[in-house]
C-alpha cells in the first residue's frame, strides 16, 4: 500500500470513530419536544418582501405549519 492510501484509511477510520461517538451522545438526550419548541416563519400581511439579485439562499415563506399540539396516550392492551 501506498502512503497515500494509509492517510486515506487513516482518516476514514477517525471519521468514523467520532461519528460513533457523536450518534451514541445523541441518542442519550432527552428528545421530547413540546409544541412551543418549533419555530417556523410566518406569513404577515403588509410584511416587506426583500428583492435579491442574482442566486441565494433565502427562508421561505411559510403560510401554515401543521398541527403542533400533544395529546395523551390512551391504549388498550396487555395480555387476554
Amino acid at each position: 500500500m501506498t502512503p497515500i492510501e494509509w492517510i486515506v484509511y487513516a482518516i476514514l477510520l477517525i471519521i468514523s470513530i467520532a461519528t460513533y461517538v457523536t450518534a451514541r451522545k445523541a441518542a442519550n438526550q432527552d428528545t421530547q419536544s413540546t409544541a412551543g419548541d418549533f419555530e417556523a416563519t410566518t406569513a404577515e400581511e403588509g410584511k416587506t418582501i426583500p428583492v435579491v439579485f442574482g442566486t441565494c439562499w433565502r427562508g421561505h415563506n411559510v403560510v401554515q405549519y401543521g398541527d403542533v399540539d400533544s395529546e395523551a396516550v390512551k391504549a388498550k392492551g396487555g395480555k387476554k
